[in-house]
């Protein structure tokens, strides 16, 4: 469960949630654009260290004191995909970075969703963390292909 905390906050810190650019300015090139999106992920993923408790304590902490928690983290994870968003990628890496923003739109609303279940004092489910942990896969390829590799999940294994 610790890797799968890991990965959840590094693709989150990734932080790709919107619409892909600003309209009107001209594209980065690859180096640039590598450098810019991979120092925002870099700055995300330190802000969201310890925001959740370790695994060990996830079990043992009441839903209502993890709810904060996991609300702190999708809207660090929101901050993060708004400063992304700013970037424009090259041309041929905006397919790659729109799917990359559907994805991680989807999971940050699902680490909302379990907030939100935490809140009511639902117990956590080890299947929302999973289904939030292969989100996170699903998007690392896309954050590879476009040269964000501190953003996937794996940017720390």
């Amino acid at each position: 469960m610790r890797r799968m905390l890991i990965a959840l906050g590094l693709t989150l810190a990734l932080g790709l949630g919107g619409a892909a650019c600003s309209s009107g300015s001209k594209h980065l090139s690859q180096a640039e654009f590598s450098k810019q999106g991979n120092a925002i992920c870099d700055d995300y993923s330190q802000r969201l260290i310890g925001v959740i408790p370790s695994s060990e304590k996830l079990g043992t902490t009441p839903p209502e004191q993890l709810a904060p928690a996991f609300s702190k983290f999708a809207s660090i994870g929101d901050d993060g995909n708004n400063k992304l968003k700013e970037l424009k990628p090259p041309k041929d890496a905006e397919a790659s970075f729109d799917k990359a923003i559907a994805l991680q739109t989807a999971q940050v609303a699902d680490v909302r969703s379990i907030a939100a279940s935490l809140a009511k004092g639902q117990a956590l489910r080890n299947a929302d963390l999973t289904k939030v942990d292969k989100e996170g896969d699903a998007i690392n390829p896309f954050f590879d292909k476009i040269g964000l590799r501190h953003c996937g999940s794996d940017a720390s294994e």
